[in-house]
Parts: structure tokens; sequence; C-alpha cells
């Protein structure tokens, strides 16, 4: 399980984030920094298949339905054939999308010590 994302210091002044400011004021911000945190808990590969858009708007804890067009138009999520996916996930947080990969092999060498003990 993610315990942390990766948020880049110049997410502030990213154009996509100051419109996200501008027309939802910080509260959109958090809505996203929600969503993203959702995402690394329980969607780490950054597609959200099978989500609807009241699906996204409990993962970004807010009720405005016009929330996940805002984000699509910002291109801040990508509308996908099997939903929708957050844009550029691999890129900024890589290390969350392989934590599933990681915790089986940490699984997989804990039980080979495990065994060679026991041996």
């Amino acid at each position: 399980m993610n315990t942390d994302i990766r948020v880049s210091t110049s997410v502030l002044s990213n154009p996509k984030i100051s419109k996200l400011i501008r027309r939802k004021g910080h509260t959109g911000f958090y809505n996203l920094t929600s969503l993203w945190i959702h995402v690394a808990l329980h969607n780490p590969s950054g597609k959200l298949v099978g989500l609807d858009d009241e699906d996204i708007m409990e993962a970004a804890s807010t009720t405005d339905e016009k929330f996940v067009p805002l984000l699509v138009e910002l291109g801040l999520l990508n509308k996908t054939k099997s939903g929708y996916e957050i844009h550029n996930w691999f890129k900024h947080n890589s290390w969350a999308m392989g934590s599933e990969k990681r915790s089986e092999s940490a699984r997989g060498a804990a039980r080979a010590r495990w065994e060679k003990k026991s041996a």
C-alpha cells in the first residue's frame, strides 16, 4: 500500500493548477489532491476503470458535479474508452504505480528468509 504520492515543487505554478484554483478556489486544489491520494491508495496504475463521475467526486471529497468535467477540460484527468485516468500519472507517480509489485517482491523475500530460517 502506498504511503505517499509525489508532487512536484512547481505544482502551484502549473497553468492547469492555476486555472483550477482560479475557478474552484483552494478547495478545488484540495479536491484534486484528495483524488490523487485516493488513486495512490486504490488505483496505483492511475487508471480509474469502473469509476464513474460520482465515484471520482467521492474520491475527490466533493459534491460539485462540474468538478470531473473541469478536470478533463483542464487536462488533469483523461477520458478513455474504459473510463478515466490521471493525466501523466506514470510520469509523476511511477513510484506509486510500482507499489503492488514491490510489495509482492518483499513478501517473496520475507517468505524465502523464513523458509531458510526454518530449514
